[in-house]
């Protein structure tokens, strides 16, 4: 977000016709200074807040859920591959793929 909204300003900022242009139509379209000031004093307070530390005391209780999580994605995966006809949007989901080493139904190696 950070990126977006300093490009935003070197946009404004520009001398160059086209990115003034570019500036311009985002104006219209509700990217105004106004939204910009909101969304950095937004990202401020998302930035400066404090995540508790991970506890990971207990390594096997974090493995057991990480492969419940996993065998739970696989199961999800195959019954989208069957339900989502199209290839496009299983390739968005990251449940195929476009190299054509891929197994036929798409299928992401392990």
């Amino acid at each position: 977000m950070s990126v977006f909204l300093e490009r935003i300003e070197v946009l404004r900022a520009s001398k160059d016709s086209v990115e003034l242009k570019a500036a311009a139509l985002l104006e219209t379209r509700g990217i105004n200074q106004r939204l910009n000031d909101e969304a950095r004093r937004e990202l401020k307070i998302i930035q400066e807040v404090e995540f508790p530390p991970m506890v990971t005391e207990d390594l096997p209780a974090v493995d057991a859920v990480a492969d419940e999580l996993w065998t739970w994605y696989q199961q999800w995966a195959e019954i989208a591959r069957v339900a989502i006809s199209n290839r496009r949007t299983r390739i968005t989901l990251g449940i195929s793929s476009t190299r054509t080493s891929a197994s036929e139904d798409g299928a992401p190696s392990n």
